[in-house]
């Protein structure tokens, strides 16, 4: 139905009966038949217009979350030249002492489309760093809909020297400040192929970019 409405030979034929049910309606004396004809043609005009108007500019909106659903760390490994030692060279478990552990926190990276049209081409990218690993991939050609969200499976891997207090403090923290700062850029078009951006930061901060942001794609991956 709006293909048809915004179609331009309906614009016209509209324009057209508007203007001719009009001077027709006046010569006849506002007889019924010319009535109908600018009843109709007006109907339309105000249609293609309210189209124009209202539901074209509506444009897809695409947001982002990270949802967290697991984390573990490594036992405790002695971290040479760091951790403490006796006197004959061997090492020591100490409640102060620094040792090595290595996290892993599991999130599901969740792409939802919060609004009324489709999001096509939908391409995710993140920033290149090392220590996210992306376990499944989605494909760009899927439009993305309302209330059918994409899920990523996500790991955040990284290792630390520190106490083992430190250790148990940064196994319960859901996003650390490394993770926050992590930018990602969702590139995503309507259906007249226009496109548009949204930068995510863990956990759910969306900022609706009303241009470009001209990211170096070199420093990012895509991951969908």
């Amino acid at each position: 139905m709006k293909r048809i409405l915004e179609d331009t030979n309906t614009l016209l034929a509209s324009i057209v009966g508007t203007i001719g049910g009009l001077i027709w309606a006046i010569k006849t004396s506002w007889d019924y038949e010319p009535v109908i004809l600018l009843s109709v043609s007006v109907i339309g005009l105000l249609s293609f217009l309210g189209i124009k108007i209202f539901v074209e500019n509506v444009r897809p909106i695409v947001e982002v979350e990270l949802n967290q659903t697991g984390s573990n760390d490594s036992p405790m490994m002695m971290a040479p030249g760091i951790s403490p030692q006796n006197n004959e060279g061997y090492y020591l478990s100490e409640e102060d002492g620094i040792y090595h552990y290595e996290f892993e926190h599991q999130y599901d990276l969740v792409i939802r489309n919060n609004s009324i049209n489709n999001a096509y081409n939908v391409n995710i990218y993140v920033e290149d760093k090392y220590f996210l690993k992306f376990q499944n991939y989605t494909s760009s050609l899927e439009p993305l809909m309302i209330n059918k969200p994409k899920v990523i499976k996500v790991k955040y891997e990284f290792g630390e020297n520190m106490t083992q207090q430190q250790s148990l403090d940064e196994l319960s923290v859901k996003f650390n400040d490394q993770l926050k700062k992590t930018n990602f850029i969702i590139e995503y078009q309507d259906e007249n192929r226009k496109t548009y951006f949204t930068q995510f930061n863990a956990p759910k901060t969306n900022q609706i970019l009303k241009k470009n942001p001209k990211f170096d794609k070199s420093k990012y991956r895509l991951i969908s």
